[in-house]
């Protein structure tokens, strides 16, 4: 994608604010630019976990070479995780407010795109060990992420 789209990016955030205005929203009002709107989103999303993409790696290594156990890896694992949902969100802020700098880029590219995935592939992952997922199931699946991350 293209200058163009950093264009459109604003044209339908001012829209969707607009539309809040009037009490109302773009999903409500034209569902196919709210679904372009959350792509553009999305793509923003994927750049932060990816510009990150070490930490994430760190971290599993770490639970890995057992220098942490499952539930030290889950603490920190949510810790990163929330503290990059907190970037993105300024990072919208900022960009609804200041406009888009040269290094954003709304290009789709699958390095991303899977990083991101597996990131959220760890979610739930985390989530089951509070439900009752053993440490053994835990340690195989994070290894499969692992594997895929090294790809």
């Amino acid at each position: 994608m293209n200058d163009l789209n950093k264009s459109r990016y604003f044209e339908l955030v001012a829209k969707d604010k607009n539309l809040e205005i009037k009490g109302t929203s773009l999903y409500s009002e034209n569902k196919p630019e709210y679904r372009e709107l959350v792509s553009y989103k999305i793509i923003l999303e994927e750049q932060v976990f990816y510009a990150n993409r070490f930490q994430y790696i760190d971290l599993i290594q770490k639970y890995i070479d057992g220098k942490i156990n499952c539930y030290t890896f889950q603490w920190d694992f949510f810790d990163l995780y929330h503290n990059y949902l907190e970037i993105y969100d300024k990072l919208i802020e900022n960009l609804n407010q200041s406009g888009i700098s040269s290094n954003i880029s709304f290009s789709k590219d699958s390095k991303k795109e899977n990083f991101s995935l597996l990131v959220e592939e760890m979610v739930p992952l985390c989530n089951a060990l509070d439900d009752g997922l053993t440490e053994d199931r835990f340690d195989l699946e994070i290894k499969k992420i692992y594997s895929k991350m090294e790809k």
